[in-house]
């Protein structure tokens, strides 16, 4: 007990002791239960050039040994926030942070936050650093602990006010806008701010104490501005990263509020003892209840039907092309029912001209699917008693999915509904609509003989605010038999626009149960993600057993629902990652089920710079998204990275050798064949979510019957019972403590 309280007198005696201890907790549980693509030497590399460029101007400037707990602060938060090609890009961005503290300073003080340098300059220097604002996921019981380490620190450092300002009044707009103006519903914000990355921002970046405003008036107004500029650049630029650079650009104006605002500078060596007592924390976990937000409870657009016709929209294709601001999206949908009878209703933000649209073959889905579906390679043991020539490897595939598009018809306007532009392409009869309230564009739909969904004016509303137009698609079915077409073919089109997103809510109107999406997104800067959720890696390179073999697409389908239940059914899952450029004579996978997009094929998906010779790079994602109502409140939102790291979701089966093998290489041969048996049972229930002890017919030693259950399953709702767990201990433990520091010796 006496050690106990003497380690906490020790973190209490300074608030940089805080920030360390919490943000090195983030760290940990970001790399242990978020899959994060971040391997041990990188989160090194960062450490080691921070606490060395820390060292270094300790040696050759007035900076004291004390000053090593603020380069391991903005060690940990480069390591949390910013990722990179590799460890040098890494390293620099550290070095620059460590730089930026005595470079960049006047009277004594530096005006940039050293991480927030580091981030914005070596992204625009380098190009291979990037931030991933999804990373961190949402949920309640994250909110709850970061905001309470939040709120503990920043009392400890006297900046409570500056991140519940920024917060706030970027909570205050967002509703004014979002919920109060366009109608979208509670948890469209909610998630938002339920978002590690916004949270971390808020209460261990911004509130930088050496960085900010030192006159606390003046602090605070400089604050609210800030989240007055994040919200303009959010909303109506749709800006990845705006907070990060927006601080960056504020920071510039510090030196000019410092000489003209005078105020004492802030010290970090402070005594809180008399600061930190029991009402004070009282006070910090009660905001941070209060500020816990309720879990509260698609494609594209969403089909609507003619009265009496039932609509099914579970799985659906889609190719996104980005280049810069040019958007290209083919559609390829699933569904049932009579195909004369469905519309299609697609926001757009602008006008389509005829030129825009497209009708392309199916066949284009079904060759980016077969090049970039997970698959299974196979590899042959050798007999070791005899001279066996090795088998060449074979791969499979999973199976591929079809699907179909459906349409709309052209109808008369009215006072709220305007038809901006009406064409036949194909099968198809197309129109453009532009509607001032849900209400009216529900009633034409109806009017026309439609059966809409009852929630579809909640969905409708806020893209009508949004000033965005409507793409309405129906079956035109005598062209349809002119073109001796007995499918729907998929529809493309093309626009410009700063955002980069697909509205999936429309989608979830008419859905019934979760609904599948496979994105195959094309870039010329490297991988896609999203911005707005977790994009998570299929586990890859596993040994798996022979009988896999039998039902491969079983296999996978198990291994997906498997880690969608794992990541709390709120993640965007990484199938492949490769550049696919015609130029490119390196391998495009390993193994290849097929091969790579050709340029034709590129040109139908929308590639206009994936020509051969033409020196720019193509670089191809998919993602497999799994989405329900109450899990994705907001629309998919992407942002392009500079990563170009090689992925694919790959499964190992290796054949064991048949034949004599009394040799003793073969004997030994049997014995290791055993444990890579087990071996491969294990992996196998590991992903799947099933008993090893099921499988062990597999191998000869039946005697085994160890169980490996949900190795991570339940994984978020265990890791959220042990952060409130830790959270009240530290509590407790605070409460204790500080009750003895206040009793009389």
């Amino acid at each position: 007990m006496e050690y106990l309280k003497k380690a906490i007198e020790f973190i209490k005696g300074d608030a940089r002791h805080f920030q360390i201890l919490f943000l090195g907790m983030f760290l940990t549980y970001g790399l242990l239960f978020l899959s994060w693509d971040f391997s041990a030497s990188h989160v090194a590399s960062v450490f080691i050039a921070a606490l060395a460029s820390q060292i270094f101007w300790i040696l050759f400037s007035k900076a004291g040994w004390d000053s090593l707990k603020s380069a391991l602060i903005t060690a940990l938060g480069l390591s949390i926030l910013l990722k990179g090609q590799n460890e040098w890009v890494l390293a620099f961005a550290a070095f620059l942070a460590i730089q930026s503290k005595f470079i960049f300073r006047l009277n004594g003080k530096h005006f940039f936050n050293p991480a927030n340098f580091g981030i914005v300059v070596s992204a625009y220097l380098t190009g291979q650093t990037w931030t991933s604002p999804g990373q961190w996921g949402s949920g309640v019981a994250l909110f709850l602990f970061v905001v309470a380490c939040g709120l503990l620190v920043l009392h400890s450092s006297s900046r409570l006010g500056t991140g519940l300002l920024f917060l706030g009044g970027l909570f205050t707009l967002d509703f004014l806008y979002y919920i109060a103006y366009q109608g979208w519903p509670m948890d469209f914000v909610w998630h938002k701010y339920t978002n590690g990355s916004l949270l971390l921002f808020s209460f261990f970046m911004i509130t930088d104490p050496r960085s900010t405003p030192s006159h606390p008036l003046v602090r605070h107004l400089w604050v609210i501005l800030l989240s007055v500029i994040s919200f303009y650049f959010t909303s109506f630029y749709y800006m990845q990263n705006v907070f990060i650079k927006v601080l960056f650009v504020g920071s510039l104006f510090t030196p000019l509020l410092d000489k003209w605002f005078k105020h004492k500078a802030f010290q970090w060596k402070i005594n809180l003892t008399n600061k930190m007592n029991t009402k004070n924390l009282i006070t910090a976990v009660v905001l941070a209840l209060l500020l816990a937000p309720l879990n509260l409870a698609a494609f594209c657009g969403f089909y609507v039907a003619k009265a009496g016709s039932e609509i099914y929209n579970n799985k659906s294709e889609v190719i996104l092309v980005r280049n810069g601001k040019i958007l290209t999206v083919t559609m390829s949908n699933d569904f049932k029912g009579n195909v004369k009878d469905f519309a299609m209703v697609v926001p757009v933000p602008e006008v389509l001209r005829e030129r825009d649209i497209k009708v392309v073959d199916r066949s284009i889905f079904a060759s980016l699917d077969a090049y970039s579906a997970p698959r299974l390679v196979e590899y042959y043991d050798h007999n070791p008693c005899g001279n066996f020539i090795e088998y060449d490897k074979l791969e499979r595939m999973s199976s591929v999915a079809e699907s179909n598009v459906p349409s709309t018809r052209k109808s008369l306007e009215n006072k709220e509904v305007k038809i901006e532009a009406s064409y036949s392409i194909g099968e198809y009869d197309i129109l453009i609509l532009s509607s001032t309230e849900s209400k009216a564009l529900k009633t034409w739909l109806k009017t026309n003989g439609y059966a809409i969904p009852e929630n579809a004016e909640e969905v409708l509303d806020p893209y009508i605010k949004d000033n965005l137009k409507f793409f309405v698609v129906k079956v035109n079915v005598e062209n349809m038999k002119k073109g001796n077409f007995d499918y729907l073919r998929p529809i493309q089109i093309t626009y410009e626009s700063e955002r980069f997103m697909l509205p999936i809510r429309l989608g979830m109107a008419n859905a019934q149960g979760a609904q599948d999406l496979l994105v195959y997104a094309f870039s010329k800067t490297g991988r896609i993600e999203t911005s707005n959720y977790r994009t998570v890696k299929m586990p890859t390179g596993n040994n798996i057993p022979t009988f896999v073999l039998q039902n491969f697409s079983d296999f996978y389908s198990k291994t997906f629902d498997h880690q969608y239940a794992a990541n709390n059914e709120q993640a965007v899952f990484l199938e492949y990652a490769w550049e696919v450029t015609p130029t490119f004579n390196g391998m495009k996978c390993d193994p290849c089920i097929g091969p790579p997009p050709m340029t034709n094929e590129l040109n139908k998906a929308g590639v206009s710079w994936g020509m051969q010779n033409s020196g720019e790079k193509v670089y191809f994602t998919r993602l497999h998204v799994r989405y329900t109502r109450n899990k994705f409140p907001q629309d998919l939102q992407f942002i392009e990275t500079p990563n170009k790291e090689n992925y694919q979701a790959r499964y190992v089966i290796t054949h064991p050798a048949y034949g004599e093998m009394k040799c003793k290489e073969g004997l030994q041969y049997q014995q290791k064949l055993l444990s890579r048996q087990k071996s491969e049972v294990f992996n196998y229930a590991q992903l799947t979510n099933q008993k090893a002890e099921d499988f062990k017919w597999y191998y000869k030693d039946a005697s085994v019957s160890s169980k490996v259950q949900n190795k991570w399953g339940g994984v978020f709702s265990l890791t959220h019972l042990l952060l409130l767990w830790a959270f009240l201990l530290l509590m407790a433990v605070a409460y204790k403590t500080f009750s003895l520091l206040k009793t009389p010796k």
